[in-house]
């Protein structure tokens, strides 16, 4: 019967649909199969004429590379339940679901980054909430594009959901865990790739270009020019004397060639305008990679700069801090929103200790800092580092220059006595 037989069937409507009043497309401009197919299943012309969809998008190298760069990202940080005081609980429902199982087929990871990826690619990711009393006992992931989000008079959410059978079901805000991306009207997300359509379908473009630059374009090597008439037979010895020479990469590769009869011979190249396709491709990269917030080398573009050292190390504090946090603030805004609304003593805190905590060198340097500067203890420093705990590791120490309080110690009263 499936996972959806608890939802409430949707009640026929009292009114007729309204007209359909959005924008319109020259499907006429389509003359490609294909690109008819990502029409029909909801893609977009752009004005470069390609037929821009979600799948379509994914055969672009940079889109492919800063989605899934993102949502593995935001997945593979563990999710963490603290009281005030900064404690963990390691044993709530929160951690439970979105570290190690979500539902009967999804662990935790899975189930995130499945959202994060609905977030990117739709602007919402959409999750069922299935209880057991007041425990929610798994998150069951919803197909975005079937979920529909309308505000309420009393400013309450109504969710409409379409599954693959064709039914719809009616959902209330208290059974619906939704994740948002930049939104207009704070209800419902918008997709990165709704605004990076233009700049998709400008790289497809000129992918399409440069498949046919190099299938025809360069197929022509050269050019003979002759000063007279050529005869039959002096064509057929000088084409047979260079089919000898075409598509050979051994030892008569690059061979001199010798022609008679004041015949001239002109090599071909690209022209202006078929070499700055290349120029429109590195465009297209960078541009993806600005809609996305990744820094271009995370795509795999390293043109200009180098792979390592430090310029690249603050590339990477700036991704983290520009594009991957306020991600993360969504999400923990969500789940306190959604999964523990009425735990106002408890927060959810997704830690990036995992992303900041660079190179071995640098890493031990400041956990001996922590240590020295009493601000961690050494179990907790084994448990950032993914080590177990060891007896009597709970200690802090004092730091440097704080007097120490023993026995021998002077000690001097409010009087200006002294004493031991």
């Amino acid at each position: 019967m499936g996972f959806f037989n608890w939802f409430r069937p949707k009640e026929p409507a009292s009114q007729p649909q309204a007209a359909y009043t959005g924008p319109t497309y020259d499907v006429g401009r389509i003359d490609n199969p294909a690109e008819l197919e990502e029409f029909l299943r909801g893609g977009n012309v752009t004005l470069s004429g390609k037929v821009i969809s979600r799948e379509a998008s994914m055969k672009v190298a940079a889109v492919y590379r800063c989605t899934t760069l993102l949502a593995g990202v935001v997945s593979g940080l563990p999710v963490e339940v603290k009281d005030l005081g900064n404690t963990r609980d390691e044993a709530h429902q929160v951690s439970r679901l979105l570290n190690r199982k979500a539902n009967r087929w999804q662990h935790g990871r899975q189930f995130r980054k499945q959202l994060e990826f609905a977030r990117l690619m739709y602007g919402n990711g959409y999750a069922l909430k299935v209880r057991t009393g007041n425990r929610i006992t798994s998150l069951l992931p919803m197909l975005p594009h079937a979920v529909t989000c309308e505000q309420m008079p009393d400013g309450s959410l109504d969710y409409t959901y379409r599954d693959r059978f064709g039914r719809e079901f009616k959902l209330t805000q208290e059974e619906v865990f939704h994740v948002r991306g930049p939104c207009f009207d704070g209800v419902t997300g918008q997709s990165v790739l709704g605004f990076a359509r233009e700049t998709v379908g400008f790289s497809l473009a000129v992918q399409s270009h440069g498949t046919n630059l190099f299938e025809r374009g360069t197929n022509i090597r050269g050019a003979f020019t002759h000063p007279a008439k050529l005869s039959p037979e002096a064509f057929e010895r000088l084409k047979e004397s260079m089919d000898k020479f075409n598509g050979v990469d051994g030892d008569r590769a690059f061979q001199t060639i010798i022609t008679e009869e004041g015949m001239t011979y002109q090599q071909m190249g690209m022209t202006s305008t078929d070499a700055e396709f290349v120029e429109n491709k590195k465009l297209g990269i960078t541009e993806v990679c600005m809609f996305f917030g990744v820094p271009p080398h995370k795509a795999g573009f390293t043109e200009n700069q180098t792979s390592y050292g430090q310029g690249v190390e603050h590339q990477n504090i700036g991704f983290i801090d520009d594009t991957v946090s306020p991600i993360l603030d969504e999400w923990e805004g969500a789940i306190e929103r959604d999964l523990m609304p009425n735990e106002l003593s408890k927060r959810c805190e997704i830690n990036t200790y995992k992303l900041q905590r660079g190179d071995q060198d640098t890493r031990w340097k400041a956990n001996r800092i922590k240590l020295e500067m009493g601000t961690h203890s050494p179990n907790e420093i084994r448990r950032l580092e993914g080590e177990p705990e060891r007896p009597g590791g709970d200690v802090y120490y004092d730091p440097p220059g704080v007097p120490q309080k023993g026995e021998g110690d002077v000690v001097e009263d409010t009087a200006g006595n002294q004493g031991v």
